[in-house]
């Protein structure tokens, strides 16, 4: 069989990111359960209450990643495997272990951080008040475990659309409006983590009945538990897996351990409109991985490439026009926060470039692990967390936030370019290829519109201004690709959502290697 075509490539990443209006309608509630929730925090309670709350969230979110041994890598991998081999008993057993342990684990992790919450608020946090979040948060460790579990359980059967349904509709949706009530009404971070945890318990009830919609019905077959192929896929992509999750997040921890509360609520309200530009991406990285242990499982590393670059090149399409605003919109969108928060714009501007470093990168992380080369990045993350803490240490105290920030940024920095050294020297791939020209241009395009705008702009307030500039910013950043063209690669996906809206696909014209 041949290797797929870039084209083929398109359109299955397109399929198994869920597409269309649940996808765009995931996202916008994933960004409103967490940048919504901190508004409101920030606006009714201050920064340093928000601070409280996010110190919190973190080490809870942590543990949980820790409680799941990283046995997502493992559903990710061998689900579509045991499916192609249409081998039942390993499935049943896989999708088990791969539920049932983290959540144990978590149970267990839970019980420790309750019983301990007055001396980790004392001790480790130098504040004696986080003690009642902490106890909440306690709880949401086993929930959010499991929660993790279950989604990456059903992406591994190639469902996106359902963790979308579970994790944006079944549990950001109700942390929204859980949080919103209670600190509406005056309970301030504990009623936000009271809001949390409810919220996770919806979401586990509802992945729950999704995944058991994917599992095979009728003849009841003998689970077949390969805890130790699961452990060798797990264990070394372990911290892989945490760094994925909480780049940038570390530091809250330590700021927090250094009792530097408002330095953690701005800084958490940066990383908030930094998590916000690796929306899309990451959800088409994580769409990816199943796909790439197939291709990889069925003809090996030059199926690989296609995904390789469509799924960078359509990242950075998202990434780009993103961390231009970002760069010239800091102040304005620091803000919405609250005056308190502006001053933070340097965290901001190191803080928005990790989503473009992961975005340019992180697929790469994605190729290793999913075709055996998972103890290389187990090396990455030990270089990211030796080189992370190293700069943490020296860094924050003097610095505070903008010591954080830097850290973040420089350990990214170097996480993505062994990334791609790895995968280059064992593959022969590269994540790039000349089509990233097309929305550098159009990027490029934007910029230029934004600073003539700039001094026609400058008596307005400076949120009108800003709205005005990316109303323009966005109709030249799509005039440029209009005029650029679509590439065979482009019109795979223009004909996929003109399937369903013919008018679009007439809209954009071919490109000098496109066709229609």
């Amino acid at each position: 069989m041949a290797a797929e075509t870039p084209s083929e490539s398109d359109r299955e990443l397109v399929l198994a990111a869920g597409g269309g209006g649940l996808k765009v309608v995931g996202s916008i509630l994933r960004a409103l359960g967490g940048l919504g929730v901190s508004i409101l925090l920030t606006r009714l309670t201050g920064a340093a209450v928000f601070g409280q709350y996010y110190v919190c969230l973190t080490a809870a979110e942590l543990i949980a990643q820790v409680s799941g041994l990283g046995l997502q890598a493992s559903t990710l991998r061998f689900i579509p495997i045991s499916i192609q081999q249409s081998d039942r008993p390993w499935l049943i057993g896989l999708v088990r272990a791969a539920v049932l342990i983290p959540l144990f684990l978590g149970l267990a992790l839970a019980t420790l951080v309750f019983g301990f919450s007055d001396r980790l608020a004392t001790e480790f946090f130098s504040d004696p008040s986080m003690a009642p979040a902490l106890r909440i948060f306690a709880v949401a460790i086993p929930l959010s475990a499991f929660a993790n579990a279950l989604e990456a359980a059903l992406r591994g059967f190639n469902r996106v659309d359902l963790s979308i349904l579970g994790m944006d509709f079944g549990f950001q949706l109700p942390k929204l409006l859980f949080v919103g009530a209670a600190v509406g009404i005056g309970y301030g971070a504990e009623g936000a983590a009271t809001g949390h945890v409810a919220a996770l318990f919806i979401a586990c009830l509802v992945l729950a009945y999704l995944l058991r919609t994917q599992m095979p019905r009728g003849e009841t077959s003998p689970a077949v538990y390969r805890l130790r192929e699961m452990w060798m896929q797990s264990l070394p992509v372990y911290m892989t897996r945490l760094l994925r999750t909480f780049g940038g997040r570390m530091e809250l921890l330590i700021l927090g351990f250094f009792g530097l509360t408002l330095d953690v609520g701005i800084y958490a309200a940066a990383l908030q409109i930094s998590m916000l530009g690796a929306l899309l991406p990451e959800s088409l990285i994580t769409a990816s991985m199943p796909l790439i242990s197939g291709a990889h499982h069925r003809e090996g590393p030059s199926a690989v490439q296609p995904l390789l670059r469509s799924t960078t090149r359509w990242c950075m399409s998202v990434v780009l026009p993103y961390y231009l605003v970002v760069a010239l919109f800091s102040e304005e969108l620091l803000a919405i926060f609250g005056e308190e928060f502006v001053g933070g714009e340097v965290s901001l501007l190191l803080l928005g470039a990790l989503p473009l470093m992961n975005a340019m990168a992180g697929i790469s992380a994605s190729v290793l692990t999913m075709t055996g080369q998972a103890r290389i990045n187990a090396f990455n993350s030990l270089v990211y967390l030796v080189t992370t803490i190293g700069l943490d240490v020296i860094l924050i105290p003097r610095y505070g936030m903008v010591g954080a920030a830097s850290a973040a940024f420089s350990s990214t920095l170097l996480l993505n370019l062994l990334r791609i050294a790895q995968v280059r020297w064992f593959f022969g791939l590269w994540p790039v290829d000349r089509h990233i020209i097309k929305p550098t241009v159009a990027t490029a395009s934007s910029l230029i519109v934004a600073l003539l705008l700039s001094p026609l702009l400058s008596g307005l307030h400076p949120w009108i201004a800003m709205g005005l500039s990316l109303v323009a910013m966005g109709l030249a950043y799509l005039a440029a690709l209009y005029k650029l063209g679509a590439t065979d690669e482009d019109r795979v996906v223009i004909d996929a959502i003109a399937a369903r809206v013919p008018a679009l696909g007439r809209l954009i014209p071919d490109g000098p290697n496109g066709s229609n």
